[in-house]
């Protein structure tokens, strides 16, 4: 059995704790994992998030750090101080695999490098680390709000002007149009939204491998990659899409460094989901470890919730 962890989950384990008492219990814990035959994955989504907060002033930079120490060791099968073990790569990357078998042409080479950046960042315990990769630090950074802003300008290039009346982007047209937002809000009890945001999926693959067309048809496409990947586009659309018509600050949607409220977090929760939808779609029987509600919540409203638990539960997985 494979378990992928979530950000929390490593932020959480290590928060209020001494290191001597973290090294014990990491130490403990993948001596059971590995009697249980439990195999580690590696998010690199979780190792993103975590690197991003690693720069001078964030209030967050230690305990990130730390749990960085512990991510980097937990998925480690050797433990040694180079990384073997198996990583999840980035959505776009498993999007890319799914439907052309090759990772990503934009996210792909930093992807496969993430495993050696958390390792040689936080593998050995040694804040300073901070400072010396700056720049990587700074890479990974702003690979991320890269990974957003693609995401961001698929929607404002290819979405918006469709539903438009007028084929115009703009992106306060949900509350400058009532026809548009009750539009919105038929096709999002309809669930037309799941189905668009599957083609949009696909069509970012697609720009990314430079490929204009694909041979699929609608019932391939709606019983394999909408099904395989259902709580993923579900989560998605309520947690992250739906905002556009609920937020009164459209921006805090398009410029997610300006919201308070974190309302893009989710988008990151779903690439844990996504990870763990297309592991399981290989027959690789994987199990997401999360403390968060509404991802265990949108796991059971598919029928899929043998496929999440709390770090509760898996603690009592390993005193079995």
């Amino acid at each position: 059995m494979q378990f992928i962890f979530d950000t929390n989950y490593y932020r959480g384990i290590v928060f209020g704790k001494e290191l001597l008492d973290i090294q014990k219990k990491l130490f403990e814990q993948k001596d059971r994992e590995r009697l249980k035959g439990h195999e580690i994955l590696f998010p690199n989504i979780v190792a993103i998030e975590l690197i991003s907060h690693l720069k001078s002033g964030d209030n967050a930079l230690r305990v990130c750090y730390t749990a960085l120490h512990f991510l980097a060791n937990h998925c480690n099968r050797n433990g040694a101080n180079k990384f073997k073990g198996t990583y999840m790569p980035t959505y776009e990357d498993l999007i890319s695999f799914y439907f052309f078998q090759t990772p990503s042409d934009q996210f792909g080479i930093v992807n496969r490098n993430l495993n050696k950046y958390a390792n040689d960042i936080g593998g050995v315990y040694n804040i300073a680390n901070t400072f010396d990769y700056r720049d990587v630090i700074k890479e990974i950074s702003e690979f991320k709000k890269f990974g957003i802003n693609n995401l961001i300008s698929n929607i404002e290039k290819h979405y918006l002007p469709a539903i438009h009346p007028n084929k115009i982007s703009d992106k306060d047209i949900f509350n400058k149009n009532a026809e548009v937002k009750e539009e919105f809000e038929r096709a999002y009890k309809v669930g037309d939204y799941h189905k668009w945001w599957g083609l949009v999926f696909l069509s970012m693959a697609m720009q990314d491998k430079k490929i204009e067309k694909i041979k699929l048809t609608k019932e391939e496409f709606q019983h394999g990659f909408l099904n395989d990947f259902k709580v993923s586009i579900d989560f998605f659309v309520n947690h992250v899409w739906r905002k556009v018509a609920d937020t009164k600050k459209v921006e805090y949607f398009y410029s997610p460094e300006t919201d308070g409220k974190k309302r893009w977090n989710s988008y990151y929760d779903m690439q844990l989901i996504f990870a763990t939808e297309f592991e399981n779609y290989k027959n690789r029987n994987t199990i997401l470890v999360t403390t968060e509600r509404k991802i265990q919540e949108a796991f059971a409203k598919m029928g899929k919730e043998n496929l999440v638990i709390s770090p509760g539960e898996y603690q009592e997985l390993l005193e079995k």
